[in-house]
């Protein structure tokens, strides 16, 4: 099991990961929108967003993201804690242990990657995603 930092920004993921990456060293990964497969439609500016940033330095690994919720961005909602299960069986014990009092959660989803994902706020307001 492993859990992660996953910072959301509005438009300038990539600025804020090179400055982390500056802070911390390590590999950068970025994937955009416009390389995944919903984002073969979308309009150029949107194709330019960051969908995943990964920076994997020797001390710390932060997960990044230029895409928010419907919401927008406000204080509390700009950060979620990225843990990553070792299968579908860990995922679901996981959310199941999280959700209880939840303020509100999202349906399992297939993640780009390959694995499943789903998101929650707990009953303390924190954003959690669960992977694997």
């Amino acid at each position: 099991m492993a859990a992660y930092p996953f910072l959301t920004f509005n438009g300038n993921c990539i600025a804020a990961m090179k400055f982390y990456q500056s802070c911390f060293g390590g590999e950068l990964l970025l994937d955009y929108l416009g390389e995944s497969p919903c984002g073969i439609d979308m309009p150029q500016d949107m194709k330019r967003l960051i969908m995943r940033g990964i920076l994997d330095a020797k001390t710390i690994k932060i997960f990044a993201s230029d895409l928010g919720g419907e919401e927008g961005l406000v204080t509390g909602n700009t950060i979620a804690i990225l843990f990553k299960a070792s299968g579908r069986e860990e995922l679901t014990k996981v959310y199941r242990t999280l959700s209880k009092g939840t303020m509100s959660s999202h349906a399992l989803t297939d993640d780009f990657s390959k694995g499943q994902m789903i998101s929650l706020a707990d009953q303390f307001g924190i954003n959690w995603l669960i992977f694997y």
